[in-house]
């Protein structure tokens, strides 16, 4: 039953939402539950024939489901949504059209950003600063838009090669932090419930992530705020996991099945 619940929320998602980075928010999960617990990809896969089942019935039902690009989601039209992520379309759908435009206009933004931060060693090294919008870009109500819609590259350009390093390192150390602290969870055989809540965090994380590569998530308070506080909360884990005292009883097979025998090993070499 979670399984399913699981599988209908994604496949809402999909189909409500329609929005591209979804499609790689799914497949950063897949690499997550595939690097820390394998046993998960099944569960979270069950969204990909309930979702082709929905979608095979409002076709052949006449269904009329609309989402946020159209007016009447079918199968077609996700494949034409998958193809607009690299800029490709046929022009037979004026939403996925505009959104496939947008990936040059993307493209465009961050090149230009980063001749402009190129442009000297100091400007390379310590960015164009803070208090100003990055591009010049208008909507029909003449709202300006600040952000080049990636957060990576709005770091970069800000902030420069120190500032980029900095943050860059310092997600490392809290992935490291992370990673550790759910092998010493399992190696110390603790309920599974931290190791759970371990992966649900570090799920948040990843998401905001991602979707960081095509918004300005980490420039929206409502992201950044839950963002570095999940990662306080992950930090407090680690903590306490390693200030616990040791149960002297280490990773072996008899632990966990035997199909996560791999991240037995690579838990075994982090605790090291």
């Amino acid at each position: 039953m979670a399984a399913l619940a699981a599988g209908g929320l994604a496949s809402y998602v999909i189909v409500v939402f329609q929005n591209r980075t979804a499609y790689m928010q799914l497949g950063a999960l897949l690499l997550l539950m595939c690097g820390l617990r394998r046993a998960a990809i099944r569960p979270l896969l069950s969204f990909a024939p309930l979702l082709l089942i929905a979608l095979i019935a409002i076709e052949t039902l006449e269904l009329r489901v609309p989402g946020r690009l159209t007016s009447q989601v079918s199968l077609s039209f996700f494949v034409d949504h998958v193809a607009a992520m690299v800029g490709i379309s046929d022009g037979s759908n004026a939403a996925i059209s505009a959104a496939a435009s947008g990936v040059d206009q993307r493209m465009q933004w961050w090149t230009d950003l980063f001749e402009r931060v190129t442009v000297d060693p100091p400007t390379l090294l310590t960015g164009l600063g803070y208090g100003f919008p990055l591009i010049s870009f208008g909507n029909v109500a003449g709202i300006q838009v600040r952000e080049p819609h990636n957060s990576l590259m709005s770091v970069f350009a800000r902030s420069g090669l120190i500032g980029f390093g900095l943050w860059l390192w310092m997600h490392a150390e809290l992935f490291h932090a992370s990673l550790k602290a759910f092998c010493r969870a399992r190696a110390n055989s603790l309920p599974g419930l931290w190791q759970d809540r371990l992966l649900i965090l570090l799920s948040f994380v990843i998401l905001v992530l991602i979707g960081s590569l095509g918004e300005d998530n980490m420039e929206k308070p409502y992201f950044a705020i839950p963002y570095y506080f999940v990662w306080g909360v992950i930090l407090r884990i680690a903590f306490v996991l390693r200030s616990a005292p040791e149960t002297g009883r280490g990773v072996t097979p008899r632990l966990l099945a035997g199909r996560d025998v791999v991240v037995q090993a690579r838990c075994q070499d982090a605790l090291r």
